[in-house]
């Protein structure tokens, strides 16, 4: 168990946005809730040599990132609402979501991978929300010739760029950067 006391003004937003939420519910925050505000606790049953005390929020903060990414399979693919149907079906459906997942995954490094200015992100729940809406102009039939079909492609990868940005938050790093200092770390222990 790692135990890390928070800085003074984290420890006081967070204990705003408690009682705030507390108020909201009509009850009153206990001293047990208060006392832990402003900590961050953090389990593992990684060794030490294992996972190093300076990489441990980075590893759940990445861990994090991870359950995001499977909430999004879940609240835009819907991967989790299946009707009740033979077998075989259900799992052709299941399977079929899960490519159109894969496939705006691809899409969504490709879009990434061609965005110069590396200080910007695009934001993975935002752009499969338009995939979304993109596919089903798509299955509507409105997309006759293979011409409209680039351009298409076209106006979806222009508009991903310019709605579907990750809004940079204050103190906060990006899963990327995460990965980067956990490389770097590891390369200066080994």
């Amino acid at each position: 168990m790692i135990v890390e006391c928070l800085p003074e003004d984290i420890k006081a937003e967070k204990l705003r946005k408690a009682n705030r939420a507390a108020k909201r519910e009509g009850r009153k925050l206990g001293q047990s809730t208060i006392s832990r505000i402003g900590l961050n606790v953090f389990v593992t049953n990684l060794d030490e040599d294992e996972l190093p005390k300076e990489q441990v929020w980075y590893v759940y903060r990445l861990r994090w990132q991870i359950e995001l990414i499977f909430k999004v399979w879940k609240s835009v693919a819907s991967v989790n609402k299946v009707k009740k149907a033979k077998r075989e079906r259900i799992e052709s459906h299941l399977f079929g979501k899960l490519l159109w997942v894969f496939l705006g995954w691809g899409i969504y490094w490709k879009i990434v991978g061609q965005i110069e200015n590396k200080k910007i992100a695009v934001s993975f729940n935002k752009m499969m929300k338009n995939f979304r809406a993109f596919c089903k102009h798509i299955k509507t039939g409105t997309l006759v010739k293979v011409d409209d079909a680039k351009f298409s492609i076209r106006i979806f990868v222009e508009n991903v760029l310019s709605t579907c940005m990750l809004e940079k938050k204050k103190n906060t790093i990006s899963s990327i950067d995460i990965i980067i200092k956990l490389i770097k770390l590891t390369e200066i222990k080994c």
